[in-house]
């Protein structure tokens, strides 16, 4: 999903719809955008993508947060995130 300004791209994130957990990752935000406007397409995306979600069947949603994003992570809990651990993400070629 790509958030635009005038036709420009200033934000992604990436949705992968599954049941009955999907996943919001690799949130994606332009760093010569004001904050506000930071704060703004990140809302917009978390909102789409929610609706693109609960529109699909899924229960819940989750995702993963690097530490360095304090921001983003306070950001989740206020709009009813759970810290559900902590951890690592591994990845392996098949």
């Amino acid at each position: 999903m790509i958030a635009k300004v005038d036709d420009k791209a200033i934000g992604c994130v990436q949705i992968a719809i599954s049941k009955p957990v999907g996943r919001v990752e690799m949130l994606g935000i332009r760093s010569d955008i004001t904050n506000t406007t930071r704060a703004k397409v990140v809302k917009m995306l978390l909102l789409v993508a929610r609706q693109t979600l609960l529109k699909a069947g899924v229960l819940y949603a989750s995702a993963m947060i690097p530490f360095e994003l304090k921001s983003y992570k306070k950001l989740l809990k206020r709009r009813g995130g759970r810290n559900f651990g902590a951890g690592n993400i591994f990845i392996w070629e098949l």
